[in-house]
């Protein structure tokens, strides 16, 4: 797969959880959005933002990640 479609399809999956969540915030059915259900469960837990405040510091990683695919350091 080249670099520009994995790009692509990052992006488009992106916006498209972006969409999801502005829909369902947006709707007459009230706490479904993936936002609320976070802070939901945020309050009653924790553990879920500490995972996903982990989950975000291990995928930021990546920008600091110099090295090639294949290539043992």
């Amino acid at each position: 797969m080249s670099k520009n479609l994995v790009l692509l399809t990052c992006l488009c999956a992106f916006l498209g959880v972006m969409a999801w969540d502005a829909s369902l915030y947006l709707d007459a059915v009230p706490g479904n959005s993936i936002t609320q259900v976070v802070v939901e469960l945020s309050s009653k837990s924790k553990l879920v933002p500490a995972f996903i405040g982990f989950l975000f510091g291990f995928l930021m990683a990546h920008f600091f990640d110099d090295s090639k695919q294949g290539e043992i350091k």
